[in-house]
């Protein structure tokens, strides 16, 4: 028995011993732990008789926080020796035990004994250790339940048990460790979806699925809805082209942000939780370009490419369209959308009446003076290049030639069609796109 002499100058003088300060074996937490001591009057002698005891745990020798505490009432002692039961009453957790600096405060009816008692490893020890030298789990030896954990792959999303990913965590607080569990944090993302992606499974990811608009034109600022998953999160925060715009109208599944006109580029609009976590989805900062079909149409003998070109230019000259105008048709590598400098993604077309290309249904577009025209299989159609024959396109748009090929498309962000005999109708048109 260890005796140590209370500095507490009242009625009691207490030694206290530990004979039994353990959880049982198997128990499930809560739990109880037994605890006897030795009780001393002021003057050093035993104590006989019923005394009311409080006992404390806190995280501090002095001061500290309150970590779990219980009274005992009448608690018989017999020369100087009682025992009690604690958690009794007010159940003692392997959370309460494992604290780490945990220290022992008794109160005998009413009176605080100094100094504090600090429990060391012995009452969550005990169970543990019994815990790890036990021969067999349910009649399994213990080596082979150990080793299953190990290497096992429980909820099957390629991560084993006892990788630090997964492990006997809860991070999601459902009741499943994160071992059994195939979305640890209950974001919809499955694991092993995270560790591909380079995200933590155990903590919860933004889903991204949409951004309306996705671009901007230089006319902004515009107000951008975007939508997905996860988003009612601590720490919610929104990056598009060095612009931090604060989220409005946050839910679980979307949120707005006002994003401002800038220089044209490419660029993405980021969503990071409080946590780190990142999602994202392609954002573009458009120039507003004009486009139109010619009013006029002609037969395929253009003066070749740079002829055409200087037919797009005249007619934007004739509507008083400011800037530089190309013809989107075939330049002898049968690519005309490289004659477009800009690509659509960092151009905002708009048609002479200010209507986006994206907009349009199949086919209706506007000429350079704002007038409808309907590109369709029958005439009028526009020139554009021919998927038959590239090098045939009429000679590079020199020739009108009937025996020649004439490629024709319907709408701008279509292919074309190669159809003989066509160099020499004189009524197809030309897309142009300012530049």
């Amino acid at each position: 028995m260890l005796n140590r002499p209370s500095t507490s100058r009242g009625r009691w003088l207490a030694a206290l011993a530990v004979y039994a300060l353990a959880l049982p074996l198997g128990a499930a937490v809560p739990g109880q732990v037994d605890f006897q001591g030795l009780l001393l009057d002021a003057g050093g002698q035993k104590v006989n008789g019923a005394v009311d005891l409080v006992f404390t745990l806190y995280d501090a020798p002095s001061d500290g926080n309150v970590l779990w505490t219980e009274s005992h009432a009448d608690v018989q002692v017999s020369d100087g020796v009682y025992g009690v039961t604690l958690g009794a009453t007010t159940p003692l957790t392997q959370a309460v035990l494992g604290a780490g600096d945990v220290h022992l405060e008794i109160s005998v009816e009413g009176e605080t004994l100094t100094p504090r008692r600090q429990l060391l490893a012995v009452p969550y020890a005990v169970r543990a250790e019994t815990a790890e030298n036990a021969e067999n789990v349910g009649g399994t030896p213990a080596i082979f339940v150990e080793q299953i954990y190990q290497y096992a792959d429980f909820d099957g999303n390629g991560i084993t048990n006892a990788d630090a990913i997964e492990g006997v965590a809860d991070a999601d607080g459902d009741g499943r460790a994160n071992f059994i569990d195939p979305d640890n944090d209950d974001d919809s993302i499955d694991d092993a979806q995270e560790v591909a992606s380079g995200t933590d499974p155990s903590l919860v990811t933004p889903i991204v699925t949409n951004v309306t608009p996705d671009a901007i034109g230089e006319t902004g600022p515009v107000l951008v809805t975007v939508t997905g998953k996860n988003f009612d999160q601590p720490g919610l925060a929104v990056s598009v082209g060095g612009q931090n715009p604060t989220p409005g109208s946050v839910t679980a599944t979307s949120f707005q942000v006002q994003v401002n006109s800038q220089s044209p580029a490419s660029s993405a609009l980021t969503v990071t939780l409080g946590n780190g976590q990142t999602a994202q989805k392609p954002f573009f900062f458009q120039r507003e370009l004009t486009f139109f079909v010619t009013s006029t149409g002609s037969d395929a003998n253009l003066g070749g490419v740079a002829g055409a070109d200087a037919k797009c230019q005249a007619r934007a000259t004739a509507a008083s369209l400011p800037g530089t105008y190309l013809a989107q048709i075939t330049d002898g590598s049968f690519n005309p959308a490289s004659r477009v400098a800009l690509a659509f993604e960092q151009a905002r077309f708009m048609n002479t009446l200010g209507d986006p290309l994206a907009s349009f249904d199949a086919g209706t577009d506007r000429d350079e003076f704002g007038n409808q025209v309907v590109i369709v299989a029958n005439a009028p159609r526009a020139w554009y290049g021919s998927t038959v024959n590239p090098s045939q396109d009429c000679v590079d748009w020199t020739s009108s030639s009937p025996s020649g090929f004439g490629g024709t498309r319907s709408i701008p962000s279509s292919g074309g069609s190669g159809f003989p005999d066509q160099c020499s109708i004189s009524s197809f048109r030309l897309y142009c796109f300012e530049q």
